[in-house]
């Protein structure tokens, strides 16, 4: 009840979001709407992923149900941030789907390999070369306003050429003064009682 509970309370902030999100699109308050709309759609999905924070819950219907919805989430948010080329949304829901790949072994109850890292991070790098691909192929190298090519090259440039010239100015920092040698503690002219021995150490 305490899951279903904060997940309708996130969904509900979601909607209203969601609604003056699309009213004012990208201008004032419109971007402030989509970082909230993001917030609340992170936060549904942290409430419904049980394995993100370990719940004591490991069967019946709302562990199933919970199962379903971090893959359904992701994909629908992933969409709809295509649909509405709404950056901060898909930032967001591709971090989720990382995070439901990440947990599937636990939700199903199966033990972790050492090789798991390997084959996630084989599967990452494919999807990337797939969609940039994908994107390339389509009519002037893009698809939906999508494309695979740095648009902003030359302003690249210039924040490399702008870094280094920044990095060759910087004072050198001054080194710190060494300290004197201190001279080592001699002693001389020692005598022994009455023998007449004397000398040095």
């Amino acid at each position: 009840m305490q899951r279903l509970s904060a997940a309708a309370i996130l969904a509900c902030v979601l909607l209203i979001d969601r609604r003056y999100r699309l009213m004012h699109g990208d201008e004032f308050p419109g971007d402030d709407y989509a970082v909230f709309q993001a917030a609340a759609w992170a936060g549904l999905y942290g409430v419904l992923n049980l394995q993100m924070a370990y719940w004591g819950i490991a069967t019946g219907w709302f562990y199933w149900a919970t199962y379903a919805m971090i893959w359904i989430l992701p994909i629908a948010g992933l969409r709809l941030g295509i649909r509405n080329r709404d950056r901060l949304l898909m930032d967001v829901s591709a971090a989720m789907a990382l995070a439901t790949l990440a947990t599937n072994k636990a939700y199903l109850g199966r033990q972790p390999q050492s090789w798991d890292p390997i084959l996630f991070g084989l599967l990452l790098m494919g999807t990337a070369i797939v969609i940039r691909r994908w994107l390339a192929s389509g009519p002037n190298g893009e698809r939906y306003g999508f494309t695979p090519v740095r648009t902003l090259s030359k302003h690249a440039r210039l924040m490399t050429i702008v870094s280094t010239a920044s990095a060759a100015f910087q004072p050198q920092p001054s080194s710190p003064a060494t300290e004197p040698a201190t001279a080592r503690p001699h002693f001389e002219g020692g005598r022994s009682g009455g023998a007449g021995a004397n000398g040095e150490f």
